[in-house]
């Protein structure tokens, strides 16, 4: 069973994950809770956007998406 607040954290996540996808063009887009508590997330991302860019501004473009 499923709290409503994991469904809003899992809702979150699931947000982000598409916009992401979207304004990135991913081919993968991967959002984990790493410490279940739907503050701190790890974010994998593989989009040939990102070619030729160094991690830093790779972060960035995804950090921009998220905010957005």
């Amino acid at each position: 069973m499923m709290t409503s607040e994991g469904q809003i954290q899992s809702e979150l996540m699931e947000s982000m994950k598409a916009k992401i996808q979207t304004a990135l063009d991913a081919q993968e887009v991967q959002v984990t809770d790493i410490q279940g508590d739907g503050r701190h997330v790890e974010i994998v991302v593989v989009s040939s956007q990102f070619e030729g860019k160094n991690s830093v501004n790779r972060q960035r473009m995804v950090y921009k998406v998220c905010v957005e």
